[in-house]
């Protein structure tokens, strides 16, 4: 969580340990952003599947040759 995150929180914080009150402010904005983070795992994930995909077919044809880097001195792509 971020500090921001943890700011919010801390008014709904009870005794040393801390423990959490059920605040439903609290609630709705870490509902909230529990679904942002949903939403970006699940981005990820796709985009992840498919560069793996793009990595699979381009190791299928590793064989082949392709004009634009024929004879090219290109450099590499950093990861």
């Amino acid at each position: 969580m971020s500090s921001e995150d943890i700011a919010y929180l801390l008014p709904c914080a009870v005794g040393e340990a801390p423990e959490l009150l059920g605040c439903p402010e609290l609630l709705g904005a870490m509902r909230s952003r529990l679904k942002r983070l949903d939403d970006q795992m699940d981005r990820l994930a796709q985009s992840r599947d498919a560069l793996a995909d793009y990595i699979d077919a381009a190791d299928r044809m590793a064989g082949e040759s392709y004009p634009p880097f024929d004879d090219a001195d290109q450099e590499p792509v950093p990861a």
